[in-house]
């Protein structure tokens, strides 16, 4: 039977609403954000870009069926695999042997591949969707004296999110929300939209704006390959490490629009629970506390970071039951819609007395 710590489900809400009204919020984006907007997950992504392959291949058997539960870096893998079928489509174009290929047109050409998948059609825009709420919530935030949203971390390469936020202003000098994709790449200050400072969206996997008011994008970034994948995390002080890292230690993560079953955020999230959990055990044996006391307390410590999902992302409640070992207690809704907007709205309510929206004086 699994472990699951049985909160009930209004405890762990007046939790999330708690923390984040107290500030020091960031909130970690995943695809699932951008669906209802017409763009595909990150599996059908990669399922779209082999189909598109010439001459055309059967997909692995471990990845033929939709819902199939593959290797846990399948779609790594297969991205590898269509970028080997990439350099020899370019090769057979230039007629040169695949290894004189230069590296530079294989990533050209997937750049442009995903893109098209991206942006090949018009977004289903709407304010009721989770991208809508959240572009929303986040144009109220950043006008706010005391935005309560630290940053943005996302794990997607399109720009729906800033173009949506930034649309009535000029996103080039005074952004509501202000991409940041690559380690050389500063977070904006200082007065933007509203005149106050613009919120930092931190593309960890790399960025390929639709919008050319942003040039600051970071196509050659892309984290799409399993030999990417494992580069962009390797060294401990990478772009993507320090930022998630950072976030976790500092703030209170709200992740939205994730699986949570990804490889490296549950690296992240095990690196921080050992982390924690052994600084914890030092100080209560410093104070001669026992073991068992410890143990309690630092559970009890830990769970600052909240997962939003729908109940038919996690039927079983097994992921939510390994996240809230790792501190990571889950918001269980019936359904995206509605039910976020009053999530977002019961978390986010502001008392315009006391939390004041900033004006700008001629």
């Amino acid at each position: 039977m699994l472990h699951y710590v049985r909160r009930r489900k209004a405890e762990v809400r007046k939790s999330l609403r708690k923390a984040t009204r107290a500030g020091g919020i960031t909130l970690v984006l995943g695809a699932g954000v951008s669906i209802g907007r017409g763009l595909p997950s990150w599996s059908r992504l990669v399922r779209q870009l082999w189909e598109d392959l010439a001459p055309p291949r059967d997909l692995p058997d471990w990845l033929s069926h939709e819902h199939a539960l593959p290797h846990p870096l399948a779609h790594q893998i297969l991205l590898e695999e269509i970028e080997g079928a990439t350099r020899w489509e370019i090769a057979s174009a230039r007629g040169c042997k695949a290894d004189d290929v230069d590296p530079s047109l294989v990533r050209d050409k997937m750049v442009q591949k995903i893109s098209d998948k991206l942006y090949g059609t018009s977004p289903n825009e709407s304010d009721n969707d989770t991208l809508g709420i959240l572009i929303a919530l986040l144009k109220q935030e950043q006008k706010a004296t005391d935005c309560r949203i630290t940053r943005v971390i996302t794990f997607n390469a399109d720009d729906l999110l800033e173009r949506g936020a930034n649309r009535d202003t000029d996103a080039g000098r005074e952004p509501v929300l202000y991409p940041v994709a690559r380690a050389s790449f500063h977070p904006r200050h200082g007065r933007c939209a509203f005149g106050r400072p613009a919120i930092n969206v931190y593309h960890l996997h790399g960025f390929i704006p639709r919008s050319q008011r942003y040039g600051r994008g970071a196509q050659d970034t892309l984290v799409f390959t399993d030999a990417e994948y494992w580069e962009s995390v390797a060294n401990p002080a990478s772009f993507a490490n320090r930022v998630m890292e950072n976030a976790l230690q500092d703030t209170t993560c709200v992740f939205v629009g994730m699986s949570m079953t990804d490889v490296n955020m549950m690296r992240w999230l095990g690196l921080r629970f050992t982390e924690f959990t052994d600084d914890r055990n030092a100080l209560y044996a410093y104070r001669g506390k026992t073991p068992a006391y410890a143990f309690k307390k630092t559970r009890e410590a830990i769970g600052r970071h909240y997962w939003i999902a729908a109940a038919a992302d996690d039927p079983t409640r097994f992921i939510a039951s390994h996240l809230e070992r790792r501190g990571v207690q889950t918001v269980a809704l019936p359904t995206w819609g509605t039910p976020f907007k009053a999530l977002m709205d019961e978390c986010f309510e502001r008392d315009e007395d006391s939390h004041p929206v900033a004006t700008i004086h001629g």
